[in-house]
């Protein structure tokens, strides 16, 4: 409440005590009603735990409301929510390893787990941290950027200024914590004298490697937690089951069962993909490119076909998902969607699906504002999910701090590893010695000590109705 008020008042308010709560006022005009107070039933928050609620009064003009419910959304976490966020991720919260001498730059998602892991690498002696963050709907990301700033670490968009702005002011060498390729391939092509300045990269998902491949050499070391046996192995069922889960969240009238669905891609992420569908009681039908990674799934009785033209015509799917981080539907494709086809993104970006060739064929284009854009096509409407970016990630966590745990731990761990003076990585990629690294890290160890968490498989019955205040 304190933090709220502060900013209230610099921001020009007035504010005047009414029995528990505080209106903020706009002249002699009360806006907006602020009260702190116990939960009505103790038993359902943490111990000391006080609800704030804002009342807005009606008729007030946008701007000013949104200004309004800026002053309770970018304030950053509570030593509680702190405590309790530390505490969800234990791996993380103990790591050991450390990161003297150098400074890291991490590409991030804002999301809560973000905010454990800047933390720790502070506490493990990183000496500067600058985050460009991605810019999607995350349901916290104003609160998750204020307390980054509030902890001194400097948060900015993704872009070569801001890489420059950070390899410029630090005064130790730079370690790069990766999320989809974008720092690498950014100062290759466009400061390569900058990169004198950068020890090493941690590279985090599979969309990051492609993204290396047009370069035919590398001048740092890559450490591949994306490629490991670590990440493959364990990661991909939730990133799947969380996808799914957030589908039916985005068009929950939309019966599932007995419909058919078509996963375009069978990687780790897609072959889990297509086990949580089939477990919907879905008729799944797989693509790849890859001609042993489709026979692997039609052994696994899943519709199969070299060819994606046949599977849209003869497979007619409800579902359609992207997971190849490369491209999975093209101009030629579109065409040959079914009526009432839904499009859902599991990779990074939006690069899933040619959105500008879909809007050329489209008659008309809706925004759905949460749910995406619907694409009247000749044939009928068309939906993407989440406008084509990642589902997974859209207004939610990815996936519980729990789940995230080992990844975000073997990211400061790779970053520790890069950051040693004599470290035996060789400029490229380096997957055997990411491995071995990884394998002696105890990670795996620990993570399974301490109970893996499961998996929330989606029931197949539609979730009962919940009210909305």
């Amino acid at each position: 409440m304190c933090g709220v008020l502060k900013r209230a008042r610099a921001q020009g308010f007035l504010t005047r005590r009414l029995g528990r709560g505080v209106h903020l006022c706009d002249a002699d005009a009360a806006l907006l009603m602020l009260t702190l107070a116990p939960p009505a039933d103790p038993r359902t928050e943490p111990r000391d735990t006080y609800l704030l609620s804002g009342t807005v009064t009606g008729g007030m003009p946008s701007e000013l409301t949104r200004t309004l419910l800026s002053l309770v959304e970018d304030i950053g976490f509570t030593p509680l929510e702190t405590s309790e966020l530390r505490a969800g991720m234990p791996l993380l919260s103990n790591l050991t390893t450390r990161l003297d001498g150098v400074a890291l730059v991490i590409v991030g998602h804002l999301m809560t787990d973000l905010v454990v892991q800047a933390e720790k690498a502070l506490e493990l002696g990183a000496s500067a941290i600058t985050v460009l963050c991605k810019d999607y709907p995350y349901q916290l990301r104003r609160r998750v950027s204020a307390h980054l700033r509030s902890s001194g670490v400097t948060v900015a968009p993704i872009s070569v200024e801001a890489m420059r702005s950070h390899l410029s002011t630090v005064d130790h060498p730079t370690v790069v914590i990766d999320d989809g390729g974008y720092v690498l391939p950014s100062l290759l092509t466009e400061a390569p004298h900058l990169l004198s300045s950068v020890r090493g990269v941690v590279e985090q998902t599979m969309s990051g490697i492609y993204r290396l491949e047009p370069f035919s050499s590398l001048p740092v070391p890559v450490f591949s937690v994306a490629e490991s046996r670590m990440k493959g192995t364990i990661e991909s069922y939730w990133v799947a089951d969380t996808a799914v889960r957030a589908v039916r969240d985005l068009i929950p009238d939309e019966p599932l069962e007995g419909r058919p669905a078509l996963v375009i891609g069978f990687g780790n992420v897609g072959e889990r993909l297509a086990s949580v569908l089939r477990s919907l009681r879905m008729r799944v039908a797989v693509h790849d490119l890859d001609v042993l990674r489709r026979l692997s799934a039609s052994e696994q009785g899943y519709t199969t076909s070299g060819d994606l033209s046949v599977l849209l015509r003869d497979h007619g799917p409800l579902l359609i998902f992207g997971t190849t981080g490369r491209g999975s539907l093209h101009d030629e494709h579109f065409g040959l969607l079914p009526p009432g086809a839904h499009l859902a993104s599991v990779s990074s970006r939006d690069v899933e699906f040619d959105l500008p060739a879909l809007a050329g064929q489209a008659r008309r284009v809706d925004d759905l504002a949460v749910v995406g854009t619907r694409y009247h096509l000749r044939q009928g409407p068309v939906t993407v999910l989440a406008d084509g970016f990642p589902v997974n990630f859209h207004h939610r966590e990815s996936m519980s701090n729990r789940h995230s745990d080992l990844t975000m731990s073997a990211l400061l761990v790779g970053a520790s590893a890069l950051a040693q003076p004599g470290h035996d990585f060789t400029p490229g990629h380096n997957v055997a010695r990411s491995n071995a690294v990884l394998a002696s890290s105890g990670l795996a160890e620990a993570f399974y000590s301490l109970g893996v968490p499961a998996p929330t498989v989606p029931s197949s019955r539609r979730p009962p109705a919940r009210s909305r205040r």
